[in-house]
């Protein structure tokens, strides 16, 4: 995700964006604007499982964030 692309796109609130990301750039910045910005709805990409993110990538490094991201998002 481009940060600077997704604040501008925060400024149009006539129009939902989309915005697709697998979580591993998500930050509290980021959480702040989608959470004052109801018009950007993440789409979260959680597919695979532990094992499969823990054989396929570098250990928890990569699924901790996603893992963040996901809980930030339900409560």
């Amino acid at each position: 995700m481009r940060r600077n692309i997704v604040e501008k796109a925060s400024s149009f609130k006539e129009i939902v964006f989309p915005i697709f990301t697998n979580g591993t750039l998500f930050d509290e910045d980021y959480m702040n604007l989608f959470d004052k910005n109801r018009n950007l709805v993440p789409i979260v990409s959680i597919e695979g499982n532990v094992h499969h993110l823990f054989s396929t990538f570098s250990g928890s490094s990569y699924f901790s964030p996603k893992v963040s991201t996901v809980t930030f998002f339900i409560f």
